[in-house]
């Protein structure tokens, strides 16, 4: 199994944005924008589960819009975003399935992540686990 499992936090409002349920799926070059770094983590072979955080009222919408449409090879479930980002970021890591070593926590609103960004972290945290480069890559548990 992949040591990594991604927390992908999509639990924003779009207050500063201006855009009614915020920017995770607007769409950008075809795709909603939180696709993007779904696909990212998605393509890591070091990553072997995706949690989505989002408000449990938009779930279906986001599985309609930016999971089903796409072939993800990787397992993604979801967990109910919070009132403030820390606490959807606290929900997205209870919601890690037992057996992975390693979380990843990425905000679904910063679609530039690549999979090659995502794998060097990894490995640069499994080398040394205080890189300063590796800020949002935590031990589970």
């Amino acid at each position: 199994m992949a040591p990594v499992c991604a927390v992908v936090v999509a639990g924003g409002s779009g207050q500063r944005f201006g855009n009614p349920g915020g920017k995770q799926l607007v769409n950008v070059a075809g795709r909603p924008l939180m696709s993007w770094s779904i696909r990212a983590f998605d393509r890591s072979d070091k990553v072997g589960h995706i949690v989505v955080v989002c408000p449990a009222e938009r779930r279906a919408e986001m599985r309609r819009l930016a999971i089903d449409p796409f072939d993800y090879d990787t397992p993604i479930s979801f967990a109910d975003a919070g009132n403030t980002r820390q606490d959807s970021t606290r929900a997205g890591v209870h919601a890690v399935p037992a057996g992975f070593e390693y979380v990843a926590i990425h905000d679904g609103a910063r679609p530039l992540i690549t999979t090659e960004a995502i794998d060097h972290a990894i490995d640069g945290y499994e080398a040394r686990p205080r890189c300063s480069h590796c800020r949002g890559l935590y031990r589970h548990r």
